[in-house]
């Protein structure tokens, strides 16, 4: 997974690769723990979404995706 996500995301020849990910071209790469969810719900259902700056991530989440589905994945694919 960590290869696919540096090629797809990273590397600066793909289609997929944004200016603010270049930060995480030397970082061990996104696993999401259970932890870290926990923590994010323990938060938003104590203090709520305006927490914490979790508004931002609330409002994000209610939005239609700039990249769809087929198009990640039409871009993903290895070149035959």
């Amino acid at each position: 997974m960590p290869e696919w996500i540096e090629a797809t995301f990273l590397d600066p020849s793909s289609p997929l690769r944004k200016e603010e990910h270049a930060h995480l071209a030397h970082a061990e790469i996104f696993t999401t723990r259970g932890h870290d969810v926990e923590e994010l719900l323990g938060v938003v259902c104590r203090y709520g979404a305006d927490a914490a700056d979790v508004r931002a991530i609330v409002d994000a989440a209610n939005q239609p995706p700039v990249i769809a589905r087929g198009q990640i994945a039409m871009l993903a694919a290895p070149a035959s």
